[in-house]
């Protein structure tokens, strides 16, 4: 039963990669980027990922400080509430590095509420 299924499985392949034109297809995958924000930091090994175009990003994040979390040129916007787990998901359709910024929530509004720190983790999507 089991070489039956093997089979079947490879002669799928094969028939989609004859039907391709020779070509191997490339089927993208899911990410999961998650994010655990301490006062408006993440761990050194958060702050760096790398994913593919076309891949499907799970972005999920949770932290103490609340706020706001956006994805520059994807406009992916997220509501941090601390002891909450906020989460979106979109594709990669663009190359090159991404930043995510955090803005703490302003107690006071003014040069408080504008000020624009350094990315909290870049999003690298390299070409397929």
């Amino acid at each position: 039963m089991r070489d039956q299924r093997l089979a079947l499985r490879a002669r799928t392949l094969l028939t989609a990669l004859a039907l391709s034109g020779g070509a191997v297809p490339v089927w993208a995958a899911d990410k999961l980027i998650e994010l655990t924000l301490s006062g408006e930091s993440v761990p050194v090994a958060q702050r760096t990922w790398r994913v593919t175009k076309g891949d499907k990003i799970t972005l999920r994040i949770s932290g103490d400080t609340p706020g706001q979390l956006h994805l520059h040129a994807y406009h992916v916007d997220l509501k941090l509430v601390p002891g909450q787990t906020a989460e979106t998901t979109f594709e990669a359709h663009a190359t090159g590095r991404f930043r995510l910024q955090f803005h703490a929530a302003a107690e006071k509004q003014g040069a408080a509420a504008d000020r624009h720190a350094g990315p909290l983790a870049t999003i690298d999507v390299m070409p397929q």
